[in-house]
């Protein structure tokens, strides 16, 4: 006989990557990225850019961000952007990089937010860690990633990218322009020139001009001679430090190999985020971005 008991209706499980997507554009190519709410989460973007509205349907309805946002989202005048004009991603279309008919809920365009350089801190958030650099412009392209990550305080992925501009090191010189470049995204305060990153660059710079001489360095750097005389550098103090570092130990390493330890290329990471804790940190605010022209 049939039990009289009705049966039970099965509710559907939810599928674990079944929840919503953010559209994202990023640069003046406003190529579109589609990254899981929950990945964003781990990190401080909502708190950078705001978090998406929503519609009664609990789906996002945030608004595509216009000029008018663009304090929320860091977005300088198109006039000022002049380096987004040939930006693409260089590791390769992933599949949160696609063609869509749905409406962006955020546009990201400044100095540090290039395709290339969001598609390195996405890919990251789906277990991709990056490569080391072929060449400057993709050592370029992760420093702003890097950038990116100081921001929305991935520590994981700033530990990763300067290892990875390290390794790049070990077979190619610095260009001080790095330093220079960062330093104009992060403010000449003495808390900045203790950014990781900012350091490593410090200390590789003083490494190079110890060990190859003043004039080489400077004939391969010809911003470097501008950068001694010109304007007021909070962080040629900083780089006068490391010299007098560097210079110290080479005084009491006779032997190439004790001179090659001294290379911050090589050897142990030392400019780890577990080592530095910087004011921004301790408030829980974002590092802010200085945009500028090149």
């Amino acid at each position: 006989m049939a039990s009289s008991t009705p049966s039970r209706p099965k509710v559907p499980k939810e599928n674990k990557y079944a929840r919503q997507t953010i559209h994202i554009t990023v640069g003046r190519s406003k190529t579109s990225f589609h990254v899981h709410y929950s990945q964003l989460e781990r990190t401080a973007f909502f708190q950078v850019h705001g978090m998406p509205a929503t519609s009664s349907n609990g789906t996002p309805s945030r608004e595509p961000s216009t000029g008018d946002d663009r304090e929320r989202t860091l977005s300088p005048p198109p006039e000022i952007k002049s380096e987004d004009t040939s930006d693409q991603a260089e590791t390769g279309t992933a599949a949160f990089l696609q063609d869509s008919p749905s409406r962006p809920l955020y546009h990201l365009e400044g100095f540090v937010y290039e395709p290339a350089a969001f598609e390195v801190v996405v890919n990251w958030l789906y277990n991709q860690p990056p490569g080391v650099p072929v060449n400057r412009h993709v050592c370029r392209t992760q420093m702003r990633a890097y950038v990116i990550a100081l921001q929305y305080q991935i520590i994981p992925l700033q530990d990763a990218i300067i290892d990875c501009v390290r390794k790049y090191h070990q077979e190619y010189n610095i260009s001080f322009e790095y330093i220079t470049w960062l330093t104009n995204r992060l403010g000449e305060s003495p808390a900045t020139h203790t950014v990781p990153m900012m350091r490593y660059l410090i200390e590789q710079v003083a490494f190079e001009v110890s060990t190859q001489g003043y004039n080489e360095f400077a004939r391969d750097n010809p911003l470097f001679d501008t950068f001694l005389v010109q304007g007021e550098r909070p962080v040629r103090q900083a780089l006068f430090h490391a010299l007098a570092d560097i210079a110290r130990a080479l005084a009491g390493s006779v032997a190439a190999a004790d001179r090659a330890r001294l290379d911050p290329a090589l050897g142990r990471n030392r400019w780890m985020m577990r080592d530095w804790k910087s004011p921004q940190q301790e408030e829980t605010v974002p590092v802010d971005i200085i945009e500028v022209d090149e």
